[in-house]
């Protein structure tokens, strides 16, 4: 079976959306399943609901609807670095650079960092934009 590729196709007029796979890999599985023991499969339906969401999570990297981090960024965040300024030197952006497109000035942007304010709500909600991560990335 190797890789999974999955697509994902929403038809038109229709909100349900389906995934689609190669027909040997579905014929794989389909294989598998008619093998595996029906009381096993109850027994185990909570794993089989985690691998599905693994296989959706890694389908969507596989496509760039989802994105990872980079081990130097998990740790920054880790070890307590300020999201904000995380992201914003990965993304190759300068502090006057976000807090311009963000509509903040730079010392705004550099409390925000540095930890002495928060931001509000609309202020973080576009830098994340900016940044295009989500709210709770930046939420540390």
């Amino acid at each position: 079976m190797g890789d999974l590729k999955v697509s994902y196709i929403t038809p038109p007029g229709s909100d349900q959306r389906y995934a689609m796979i190669a027909e040997g890999d579905f014929i794989a599985i389909k294989d598998i399943i008619s093998r595996l023991d029906v009381t096993l499969l109850e027994a185990n339906s909570e794993a089989l609901k985690e691998l599905a969401e693994a296989l959706d999570i890694r389908a969507r990297i596989a496509s760039g609807e989802e994105e990872t981090f980079p081990e130097d960024i998990v740790s920054a965040l880790v070890a307590g670095q300020n999201p904000v300024r995380v992201f914003r030197k990965w993304r190759g952006m300068t502090a006057v650079a976000l807090a311009r497109a963000a509509g903040i000035s730079q010392p705004y942007l550099s409390e925000i960092e540095n930890g002495a304010k928060d931001g509000s709500l609309s202020v973080m909600k576009r830098i994340a934009e900016l940044l295009n991560v989500t709210l709770d990335d930046l939420a540390g």
